[in-house]
């Protein structure tokens, strides 16, 4: 993979893959380009990348999945963290 910047726009949201933070995936951006957050670690796999830029490492194991949403269970729902966007873009229901 080439580590030339691509731009994603995704409900009202910029996601740049590579992240600039070393082991991150994405960093994201609100629609007026002020950075939020980096989320995703780097070479593990997810899921199913619903952005789409780190697809070939989706791995659709739901026990998987579960440990997950285990170990998150506490942040999850909290915006702007990283586990936040990881629920909804790397680690979707």
């Amino acid at each position: 993979m080439s580590n030339s910047k691509k731009f994603y726009f995704k409900d009202n949201m910029v996601f740049v893959a590579p992240s600039n933070k070393k082991n991150k995936k994405y960093d994201v951006y609100d629609n007026q380009l002020n950075y939020i957050t980096s989320f995703g670690a780097y070479g593990m796999p997810q899921y199913m990348d619903v952005i789409g830029h780190y697809s070939d490492l989706d791995h659709l194991n739901e026990d998987r999945k579960y440990s997950y949403y285990q170990r998150h269970k506490h942040d999850k729902n909290i915006y702007p963290y990283p586990s936040w966007f990881s629920n909804r873009y790397l680690w979707p229901n």
